[in-house]
């Protein structure tokens, strides 16, 4: 990513809608700035999918014994680990929608702090208090009032 010169670098984030709206919130900032609301939700929404891809989605859903087991005819559940053997790429995004869910459960230390991943440099992090808001202005913020789980991943092509 060119260096950026905008001014947004915090994206709070409410997930889910009216009744089923989470209580809490996460506060994500930048080590750079963004132009546009919509640059840094698309950065920080690709950030958290590459996270999301390289440590749950090839661990817990995209195994080789699952992909030997899916070349076996008529076999419905991998033979090695039991995972049911749907068409997991058609759902990368409702998976990727409920991890960011299960997020507001986690550590620091369950999410983990890396600086890059594969190779490529983070800018984001998350797990700050909203304290971290206070004499922000307010161009240097980003609020998903609902449903950032739905903008996230739309943001990274999901078509809902």
């Amino acid at each position: 990513m060119s260096e950026q010169h905008g001014t947004i670098n915090v994206i709070v984030l409410h997930f889910g809608y009216a009744e089923e709206a989470r209580l809490a919130s996460i506060v994500a900032i930048a080590d750079c700035c963004f132009n546009t609301e919509k640059e840094a939700i698309k950065s920080l929404a690709e950030e958290l999918f590459l996270k999301f891809k390289t440590n749950v989605w090839t661990k817990k859903y995209d195994k080789e014994c699952c992909k030997k087991s899916s070349n076996i005819e008529g076999g419905n559940f991998c033979y090695k680990c039991g995972l049911y053997l749907e068409k997991k790429e058609d759902l990368i995004y409702e998976y990727f929608m409920s991890w960011l869910l299960d997020l507001l459960t986690y550590t620091n230390d369950d999410f983990g702090y890396a600086e890059e991943i594969d190779g490529v440099l983070l800018h984001w992090e998350i797990g700050f208090s909203p304290m971290h808001l206070i004499g922000r202005s307010s161009i240097e913020v980003v609020c998903i009032v609902e449903n950032a789980e739905k903008v996230l991943a739309k943001a990274v092509g999901w078509k809902e």
